[in-house]
């Protein structure tokens, strides 16, 4: 099992699509990450999207956050 910590919340608002948002956050005011799943033929897909909120590489925040959380999933499924 892969276990990654990061601060939020999450909803499934589609089927096979989960979003995260700030901890006690208005889900409205706050940058949203939906990471979307799909079966492939030789695999799976994984698209990531960030909306709502700047980044950069060494920002230390939502680039270098969301980098390392990618990172760990990488390893672990490889």
């Amino acid at each position: 099992m892969l276990a990654v910590r990061s601060g939020g919340y999450s909803h499934a608002p589609v089927s096979r699509r989960k979003s995260w948002g700030e901890p006690r956050g208005e889900p409205d005011d706050s940058p949203i990450v939906t990471i979307t799943i799909e079966p492939v033929d030789n695999g799976t897909s994984m698209t990531f999207d960030l909306r709502g909120g700047d980044g950069s590489k060494g920002d230390g925040f939502f680039y270098d956050g969301w980098q390392d959380v990618l990172d760990s999933l990488g390893r672990y499924l490889s």
